[in-house]
């Protein structure tokens, strides 16, 4: 309803039902609807937070790809599982089942190898940290026909969530170059001061794009619609920026100031205050993507820095 409004050109405000029910009032079902037309002539009623188009169809992508990944977690436990199952300790002499070496071990194993010495040879050329030797006793197994089937089943559900997910980075491709670029944008308000740029830290150049990020770097068109190459903050990477941008999208006019956009992220501590006590300063609980991908910057940036 709210995009059909739009598209015809009404301004449409979306309204939290936290704030209509805290302006006292006709409260009867009857009555309700009249009183709900009459508050926003009033001012009563703020307008919630709701990004425009080409920020919607970036969110709507972002969101499904990180469902598949999500869901491409639990594959590799039932590889591991059904590895142990055959006999099979390969989790203990790769780090990662479906890294290059363990999916090249695996995906020969599911064809019907058995040696260990042919086995082996499938090592990735930098080689995990155990030896050859290692290796080929944690891949003497005892091979039963349902195991194998369930270790193919989980290679198949991988496979299938991989491309899932790299058909959602063509959309996103797609959406992307539809969001105008930083100099194209009305800005509504005078955009915040930015200290002069300084050579990002160190620590910084490891992990800029994450292990779940998309196979294309869309590090060049990210920087050409915000205007600003934010994966050099520190705790951001690709895959978070890009996140990012889909959940709050590059006009900060839409917030008054600062201090509003923290209240709305819901991480300003909170004020509750009685006779000059501070009764609490726990913040205000929200479900709010947003929010939660900055608590997991701070907390990777923060790592980053800690010495030692």
């Amino acid at each position: 309803m709210y995009d059909q409004l739009e598209a015809a050109g009404i301004e449409v405000y979306l309204v939290d039902p936290h704030g209509v029910k805290a302006v006292p009032g006709r409260k009867s079902d009857w009555m309700d609807c009249q009183w709900l037309q009459k508050l926003p002539t009033y001012g009563l009623l703020q307008r919630a937070f709701r990004p425009d188009a080409p920020i919607r169809r970036l969110r709507t992508l972002t969101r499904q790809r990180a469902e598949w990944v999500c869901a491409a977690a639990s594959p590799p436990q039932h590889m591991e599982k059904a590895l142990v199952c055959l006999n099979l300790q390969l989790g203990l002499v790769v780090s990662d089942l479906v890294g290059e070496t363990g999916r090249a071990i695996i995906r020969a194993i599911s064809a019907g190898e058995r040696d260990p010495q042919v086995l082996v040879e499938h090592r990735n050329a930098r080689g995990p940290k155990a030896s050859i030797q290692e290796m080929k006793q944690a891949l003497r197994g005892t091979y039963s026909e349902e195991h194998l089937f369930v270790l193919q089943q989980s290679v198949d559900g991988w496979d299938f969530l991989q491309k899932q997910t790299q058909e959602c980075d063509a959309k996103i491709e797609l959406a992307l170059s539809a969001i105008p670029a930083a100099g194209a944008l009305e800005m509504k308000a005078p955009p915040l001061p930015i200290p002069a740029a300084a050579e990002p830290p160190t620590q910084k150049t490891k992990g800029t794009h994450g292990k779940n990020a998309p196979e294309k770097d869309f590090t060049p068109m990210l920087r050409h619609i915000c205007g600003v190459d934010l994966t050099r903050v520190m705790g951001l990477n690709l895959l978070s920026v890009l996140m990012l941008l889909g959940e709050i999208g590059t006009d900060m006019s839409c917030w008054r100031s600062a201090q509003a956009f923290c209240s709305w992220l819901g991480l300003c501590p909170g004020a509750r205050i009685s006779g000059g006590k501070v009764l609490s300063r726990r913040t205000r609980k929200v479900n709010n993507r947003a929010a939660t991908l900055l608590r997991m910057a701070a907390v990777v940036g923060g790592g980053e820095l800690t010495p030692g």
